[in-house]
């Protein structure tokens, strides 16, 4: 519920982790989302996922209420912006991306955040968290839901398509039909 608008994206990328909501009604059955911090940007999901806790742990109404999850050391702001998701999937669609980065039995290292913020809060920030109350680490692997998308979510819903290229497009026929 969190909003979208430009001015409550951060300025900045996250820098050595990658930042998501980690939400479910327990550990064994939890999933997560990217969070979109600044445009353009992309959208991770995964669900069933795998999620181990070698230190710490994450108390259950945190889990419900959202906690913060980071994938420690993927450059996020290395990555963005992302390619095409036709290209990142090798055109098999958005849930079949085996060689990027993030698809199914892929395995990360993990830190997870209370989220300090309510869940209509806007930005930006709202993927900064207090280091001192890091609630667990472990190590995620991401099950069959995986979902993955830069197109529709970068795309301006105002934006009106060019009505030149239907013109060249006429054009076109219309030379061809002359030759």
């Amino acid at each position: 519920d969190r909003p979208l608008n430009s001015k409550y994206r951060d300025h900045a990328y996250p820098s050595g982790f990658m930042p998501f909501y980690l939400y479910g009604p327990s550990v064994d059955n939890c999933h997560i989302d990217h969070m979109l911090l600044r445009a353009p940007n992309i959208q991770l999901s995964a669900s069933n996922l795998s999620l181990s806790i070698s230190e710490g742990s994450v108390p259950p109404e945190a889990l419900r209420s959202g906690c913060i999850i980071y994938l420690d050391g993927v450059q996020e702001e290395a990555m963005q912006p992302f390619l095409p998701t036709s290209e990142l999937v090798g055109g098999q669609g958005p849930t079949s991306a085996k060689n990027f980065f993030f698809a199914k039995g892929k395995k990360f290292k993990v830190s997870i955040f209370a989220d300090r913020y309510g869940v209509s809060q806007g930005g930006p920030g709202l993927g900064a968290v207090d280091h001192g109350k890091r609630l667990a680490t472990g190590e995620v692997v991401l099950g069959d839901g995986v979902w993955i998308d830069s197109e529709t979510v970068n795309r301006d819903p105002f934006k009106r398509p060019s009505q030149t290229a239907k013109w060249r497009e006429e054009f076109d026929k219309i030379g061809k039909e002359l030759e």
